[in-house]
């Protein structure tokens, strides 16, 4: 059987437990990502070089996300799946402007957490970079008063889910 072919389908009506929402990301440099051990796009251990962390930034509230489209082009037969990453943080603070001129300047990994609990591995092989983004004042008192980052990256996998026992050992909350 060749490894192309269909092997199975999908119930997505089984269950209707899926929640929407990003509660967490964690990014950090992708030189930094020393192994990933995966199998089946469930992974297992995240190996970062000696004294590095991944960083935690807590996003506003519904107000963050992520995606995988596919890219795909019958006429050349190629596929590969850019992974997208959007954060929406409040404020404009002298240490998260120094912190975001760093992100944007830098080849990234991101982990994000989302609200199901589940986790999910970003620019795992190839990285991913700060792509737009900016800060906006709002007009009104009640509009948002935030910092928007969009970050993509191109892969030739769709993102993997993440064992969440090894997420503690791999993050700084600072």
């Amino acid at each position: 059987m060749a490894t192309c072919e269909l092997t199975g389908g999908i119930n997505a009506q089984a269950c209707r437990d899926a929640t929407g929402g990003i509660v967490e990301f964690y990014i950090g440099n992708f030189a930094n990502l020393s192994a990933v051990t995966e199998t089946n796009s469930y992974v297992t251990t995240i190996t970062l070089s000696a004294g590095t962390t991944l960083y935690q930034f807590k996003p506003n509230k519904n107000s963050s996300s992520w995606g995988q489209p596919i890219l795909g082009d019958p006429i050349s037969g190629t596929l590969g799946y850019e992974h997208t990453a959007n954060l929406v943080m409040s404020k404009n603070e002298a240490a998260d402007i120094n912190k975001i001129k760093l992100v944007a300047r830098a080849s990234v990994v991101i982990i994000v957490k989302e609200r199901s609990g589940r986790y999910y591995l970003l620019g795992q092989t190839e990285g991913m970079e700060l792509a737009e983004g900016g800060f906006e004042s709002g007009a009104a008192m009640t509009d948002a008063n935030a910092w928007t980052l969009n970050f993509k990256g191109a892969e030739v996998n769709p993102a993997p889910e993440i064992d969440s026992a090894i997420i503690a050992a791999l993050i700084t909350n600072a």
